[in-house]
């Protein structure tokens, strides 16, 4: 969506998050949210030996709600754009 919108090519998750931030496909309090889960996930795959289960399941708990905050703000853009 980003490089079909605004040409914007992107390198990964995060780059993702912040690009869609900066070209208004979503605020920045869903920014600010998710781009610490963002970071979180790359830690997770790559170093997941290091993450603490509680760590883990906290994060799931207190953050799937973001991600429908998330899908919304998207589902705005498309309608509007």
């Amino acid at each position: 969506m980003l490089f079909k919108h605004f040409g914007s090519a992107v390198k990964g998750y995060v780059d993702t998050i912040k690009k869609g931030f900066e070209k208004g496909l979503v605020s920045e309090d869903v920014y600010n949210t998710l781009k610490p889960f963002f970071d979180f996930r790359n830690s997770l795959i790559h170093r997941y030996w290091i993450i603490d289960d509680m760590t883990f399941l906290q994060n799931l708990k207190l953050g799937y709600k973001d991600f429908f905050r998330f899908c919304e703000e998207i589902e705005n853009f498309l309608k509007n754009n």
